[in-house]
């Protein structure tokens, strides 16, 4: 999280930077955001239709070391998002322009996508549910309101994993990023997955719907995290950035 992609080192503050030089190390990191979120819905799903999980602490296992180890492989890459509420906190803090964060955001979908539809065609006679959707019982207030907060406490994790300015207090807060990260969607996943399945992730809740054709209440699992991913990173950023 440490080289976490940004339009310049003193880049700063509440707003969105709109200037990209679309060159070839753009197109690179996006290259490595769909890669990286193909790779996640590829281990998660795979994982859950082979019948590799047979509970809900197995689910959240499996999110929270997928993305431990692949937050751990592509920071270097391109900043590790592989979430667009995560891409899009970061542009509204002007971490990365507003171009950056729609080709990222294009490019985990497509990611998703692609990485869904490969672990579907191991196992297509799967009736095993992938995609996000609101509990029998649950309300889409309640399930929305789960999303914000908690893609508000994921960004909030993300923002201060990515601040160089506190990792260069201590050493081992730059090394430990992608830990917290991982852990953060291991126990938002045991915590809303009786809710929704847990999306903190537009592309995660994505790919599946649109390889499966499921979108009940699909408007949950973007309108959601964007707005906690915005408010998580906002509040990072004004009250504890660099402290």
């Amino acid at each position: 999280m440490g080289d976490l992609k940004t339009d310049t080192p003193s880049s700063h503050g509440i707003g969105i930077n709109l200037s990209e030089d679309l060159n070839m190390g753009f197109f690179k990191d996006c290259a490595g955001e769909a890669v990286g979120t193909a790779l996640l819905l590829y281990l998660t799903a795979t994982a859950v239709t082979s019948g590799g999980v047979s509970s809900a602490i197995d689910t959240a296992w499996v999110f929270g070391a997928s993305m431990l180890v692949l937050t751990y492989a592509f920071a270097g890459i391109s900043g590790g998002h592989l979430n667009p509420a995560v891409s899009f906190g970061h542009m509204v803090n002007k971490n990365i322009t507003a171009m950056r964060c729609i080709g990222y955001t294009a490019s985990q979908c497509a990611g998703a996508a692609l990485g869904t539809a490969f672990a579907k065609s191991l196992d297509s006679e799967s009736d095993v549910a992938t995609w996000n959707a609101v509990t029998d019982g649950t309300g889409t207030g309640t399930a929305f309101g789960a999303e914000v907060m908690g893609t508000f406490a994921l960004s909030f994790v993300v923002m201060s994993a990515a601040d160089q300015a506190r990792s260069s207090k201590s050493a081992h807060l730059g090394v430990l990023a992608p830990l917290a990260v991982g852990m953060s969607y291991f126990v938002l996943q045991l915590g809303m997955n009786g809710i929704d399945g847990c999306s903190v992730n537009p592309a995660r809740s994505f790919g599946p719907s649109i390889v499966n054709g499921e979108w009940d209440d699909h408007w949950v699992f973007w309108a959601g995290p964007l707005l906690g991913g915005v408010l998580g990173s906002t509040v990072y950023e004004l009250f504890f950035k660099g402290n």
